[in-house]
């Protein structure tokens, strides 16, 4: 999941203003466990419970799908659930109900929704405006969105935002570096991929287990003819995530010397 790592502060932040308790934990374990045995429908009986306790807390909901539903990878459950309980939410707790949408937004992004994603990221950010997950997040759905060049200038602004109030706030190396890997790939959409490498291989070095960025950096290096650092990048993308298809559609091309082109230009959607 792309922007897994950008939910950290996040869930931090939902556990300290949230009274969640060991009976709690215990029920989203369990709820995570029927999701990993393919036991979807007793697991979304058990979020739901956990979230119609407090129905009116946008930030209790978010942590429960931030902890069982996102990990899981149960995106369309994310997405109905988020809906769901923002229709009942108290729209008064402004951080929950920015925390929510951005569950939302990551929700609907890894289901191809990105249109959906922008409008919830939007939302995220209407509700806390220094919210640095959900711009990270707007700023890096905005470079996903064809035409090359739409948007793209809000988006680094966005994105190198959101990377100043990470360090600002403390927030881990790893995620600072997934936020990092957002401002190479804005860079990397307007064509700028000198910066790009620049900003890609302090994100590799800071976040070292997210396979996105090296294949970021793989990109960035064949659009300036460094098909072998290239090669690398994407070599170390697959051993970190062997099913990252971009990646490794790439990567076989370019051993097979079926001659990928360098790309010069601002690129489109990979």
């Amino acid at each position: 999941m792309r922007i897994q790592l950008a939910v950290v502060t996040a869930l931090v932040v939902a556990l300290a203003g949230c009274a969640v308790t060991p009976t709690d934990i215990s029920d989203m374990s369990r709820a995570a466990a029927e999701y990993k045995r393919g036991s979807d429908g007793a697991a979304r009986v058990i979020v739901a419970r956990l979230m119609g306790q407090k129905r009116s807390d946008p930030g209790r909901a978010a942590l429960v799908l931030q902890s069982v539903c996102m990990p899981a990878h149960k995106f369309k459950d994310a997405s109905e659930l988020a809906s769901r309980a923002l229709s009942v939410a108290d729209k008064s707790k402004l951080e929950g109900m920015a925390e929510l949408y951005t569950v939302l937004g990551m929700a609907k992004h890894e289901m191809g929704d990105t249109d959906g994603a922008i409008a919830a990221y939007k939302e995220a950010l209407r509700n806390r405006g220094d919210d640095h997950t959900a711009m990270n997040n707007l700023g890096y759905a905005y470079a996903e969105v064809p035409p090359a060049g739409a948007n793209l200038a809000e988006a680094l602004e966005l994105t190198t935002r959101a990377v100043k109030l990470a360090r600002r706030r403390g927030v881990p190396d790893a995620q600072v570096g997934v936020f990092m890997d957002s401002v190479g790939w804005v860079q990397y959409r307007m064509g700028r991929s000198d910066e790009a490498i620049v900003t890609l291989t302090e994100a590799v070095e800071l976040c070292p287990t997210q396979a996105d960025v090296p294949y970021h950096l793989a990109r960035a290096y064949l659009a300036v003819g460094r098909r072998g650092d290239a090669v690398v990048m994407l070599r170390r993308a697959r051993a970190m995530s062997p099913g990252l298809d971009a990646a490794n559609r790439l990567l076989d091309s370019l051993l097979a010397d079926t001659g990928a082109p360098a790309e010069t230009t601002a690129p489109g959607r990979p």
